[in-house]
């Protein structure tokens, strides 16, 4: 399988995400939505804010990627519902770090997948300030 995420050069300078990806001999695609920072033990929101609430949703997305025969890596699209933006991109900076060090900004040859951020007034459960929807090519 063959993933291509090409960033676009605006004013200069490279954009942060891709604005597509392009996959070619996938056996299918894997779909995960809803994804919130909830404990899976207890089903609470897990306290902490943004920070804490990302790195339960992408414990989540890898667990549930891979038990559907894929992986972070084959990651094609993300969408992120959230109340409140700020601090948002460092907290997922974290979780690439963690999760798939491939998209992090430290690594030289770095292909994030394409991303849509939208601005919500409210998700479903107070306190609840991010909800993650995936996309993922099964290679």
């Amino acid at each position: 399988m063959e993933i291509s995420r090409p960033r676009e050069v605006r004013a200069g300078k490279t954009l942060e995400f891709a604005k597509g990806t392009t996959v070619v001999g996938a056996r299918g695609y894997a779909f995960l939505s809803g994804i919130t920072g909830r404990d899976p033990q207890s089903g609470n929101l897990v306290e902490g804010g943004i920070d804490a609430q990302m790195d339960a949703i992408f414990r989540s997305v890898d667990g549930k990627l891979k038990e559907m025969g894929t992986g972070m890596e084959n990651i094609c699209h993300i969408r992120m519902d959230w109340t409140d933006s700020r601090g948002v991109m460092e907290a997922l900076e974290q979780c690439w770090k963690k999760y798939c060090p491939r998209f992090s900004q430290d690594n030289p040859h770095r292909d994030p997948p394409a991303l849509t951020g939208v601005y919500v007034k409210d998700l479903h459960a107070p306190g609840m300030l991010i909800e993650v929807t995936v996309i993922a090519a099964i290679p």
